[in-house]
C-alpha cells in the first residue's frame, strides 16, 4: 500500500507533500519535486559511474572528500583520476596529463618547458639550467663572488659598470 501510495504522491507533483531522502544521507524534508534533483546534484550518498565510456568507475561517496555531493565527485574523477581524461603534454614531453596538473607541468616540471631567463640582461628564453655554469666572477668589474645567487645579487645591487 505505502509504495502505491508514495508513487501516486510523487505523480501528482504536489508541492506541499515532502520526503526524506531514501539514501539515507540525513535531509529531510525534501519538497517531492526536488527529490530527482537532490538525487543528481547533492546527495553525498548516490552510488554514481564515471560518465567516460571506457572508464565507468564506480565513484565512491566519501571520494574527494567526506559528504561531497555527485557533482563534486565526477569533477573531481574527471580532472584528477580518470585515465581516459589523460592528455598528451602539450609541449611534447611524452608525458600524460590529467587537466588539474596541466599549468603546474607547464610551468615547472615539463622538461621542454622555458622561461624568459633571470640572469641580469639576458633577453633570453631557455631552460633554468643553461646559467648553471657560468663563473662566479663578475664579468663587469672582475669581483670573484662566492656563488651565482651572490653574482647576481652583486650585479644588481652594487657593481660600479654594471
Amino acid at each position: 500500500g505505502g509504495s502505491l501510495e508514495t508513487r501516486r504522491l510523487l505523480q501528482s507533483g504536489d508541492p506541499d507533500w515532502q520526503m526524506t531522502c531514501s539514501k539515507k544521507c540525513g535531509k529531510e524534508r525534501i519538497p517531492c519535486d526536488e527529490m530527482e534533483d537532490h538525487l543528481l546534484r547533492e546527495c553525498p550518498e548516490v552510488h554514481i559511474k564515471c560518465t567516460k565510456p571506457m572508464c565507468q568507475m564506480e565513484l565512491l561517496p566519501h571520494i574527494p572528500v567526506a559528504g561531497a555531493t555527485p557533482v563534486q565527485r565526477q569533477l573531481h574523477h574527471v580532472t584528477s583520476v580518470c585515465r581516459e581524461s589523460l592528455e598528451p603534454c602539450p609541449l611534447d614531453c611524452k608525458m600524460e596529463l590529467h587537466p588539474k596538473d596541466k599549468d603546474r607541468h607547464l610551468k615547472n616540471v615539463c622538461p621542454n618547458r622555458t622561461k624568459k631567463c633571470k640572469w641580469p640582461r639576458c633577453e633570453q628564453t631557455h631552460e633554468d639550467w643553461e646559467h648553471i655554469s657560468y663563473d662566479t666572477i663578475c664579468g663587469e668589474c672582475g669581483k670573484d663572488n662566492a656563488s651565482v645567487p651572490d653574482l647576481m645579487r652583486h650585479l644588481r645591487a652594487s657593481c660600479d659598470k654594471f
